[in-house]
């Protein structure tokens, strides 16, 4: 930790380059334990201020270990990671509105078809029945 309370990253922790050579990023999982003698899980904050920050947490909660795993990012980051998230955000949202719409079409097309097949029939029936008088 720094003076600020803050813990900085520790480059102790990070896979050395054959690590990552030979295994990739993916296979390197580091480790804590928890003041319940577990191990800790990695996870990664969803906030908005620390979205994408990877943090330490006790598995149980019950004794509330928390250890962020990596350094705060540039201010600048954040708020590309939370213009990108409102981006991805804005889509779901659109996609979402399209299938919407693209129901109501459907539904509305099948109202449409019913209602010409009613005034059809009522017209044949309406122009056979006039004939008969």
């Amino acid at each position: 930790m720094d003076s600020s309370g803050e813990t900085k990253f520790n480059y102790d922790d990070s896979p050395s380059l054959r690590e990552i050579f030979n295994h990739g990023f993916d296979n390197y999982s580091p480790t804590r334990t928890c003041r319940c003698n577990l191990q800790a899980f990695m996870m990664t904050s969803k906030t908005d201020i620390n979205l994408g920050r990877r943090f330490f947490a006790c598995y149980t909660w019950r004794c509330r270990f928390f250890e962020w795993y990596d350094g705060a990012f540039p201010e600048r980051c954040v708020e590309l990671i939370n213009k990108c998230r409102f981006k991805f955000l804005s889509l779901q949202f659109a996609e979402r509105t399209i299938d919407e719409l693209q129901k109501s079409i459907r539904s509305t097309r099948m109202l449409l078809k019913i209602s010409v097949g009613i005034n059809v029939f009522l017209m044949v029936v309406l122009s056979y029945m006039l004939g008969m008088m």
